[in-house]
């Protein structure tokens, strides 16, 4: 959903966007830009750019020296999982909504950043999502060297999510917030 914020953004900042903008996606996504297209239509339009979709389900890409590695996790049926490594060697791994499942662990293996959704603090498991246990675990398996901590909701508030998850993860833990910038 938030494609609509993002392709909104993109339409009216400072300076109109004109670089293309490709986004990757799980099964549905074209379906899905259709709907949004026809509910807010110009509001969220590319006029001055180009919008690239792709869907994916599993799949690698090399190219360059760099390394594009996508997998199903497990939220929905099209629920998907990313690594990235660039041409230096650095990784970088993405999941959306996800519970914890193998193919989130091999994607974030050894990954020099692993961002996971966090969406529930410890004793208010729901499935499909992860608590900072579950995202711990996931970063030691994976022997990931920084965790970032995202999709965080409101039932979360008031609770320290990094403490609750630095039980399973021994390495640095950060909860992220808006305009947040990493360095790797």
């Amino acid at each position: 959903v938030d494609v609509i914020a993002l392709l909104f953004a993109c339409k009216y900042p400072r300076e109109l966007r004109e670089e293309g903008l490709s986004r990757i996606g799980a099964a549905g996504l074209n379906d899905f830009y259709k709907q949004i297209i026809t509910l807010f239509g110009d509001a969220i339009e590319p006029e001055a750019f180009e919008l690239h979709l792709k869907e994916v389900r599993e799949e690698v890409i090399l190219n360059s020296g760099a390394e594009r590695t996508i997998k199903p996790v497990d939220h929905s049926d099209n629920s998907i999982g990313i690594r990235y490594k660039d041409r230096d060697g650095k990784i970088v791994c993405y999941s959306g909504d996800t519970d914890y499942c193998g193919n989130i662990v091999e994607l974030a293996r050894k990954a020099d950043l692993l961002i996971l959704e966090c969406s529930f603090p410890e004793g208010k498991k729901v499935k499909g999502h992860l608590t900072p246990s579950y995202a711990g675990r996931i970063a030691r398996e994976a022997q990931a060297k920084r965790l970032i901590l995202t999709h965080i909701y409101p039932v979360c508030d008031g609770v320290d999510m990094a403490g609750q998850c630095k039980k399973e993860f021994k390495g640095k833990v950060r909860v992220a917030s808006d305009l947040m910038k990493i360095k790797l």
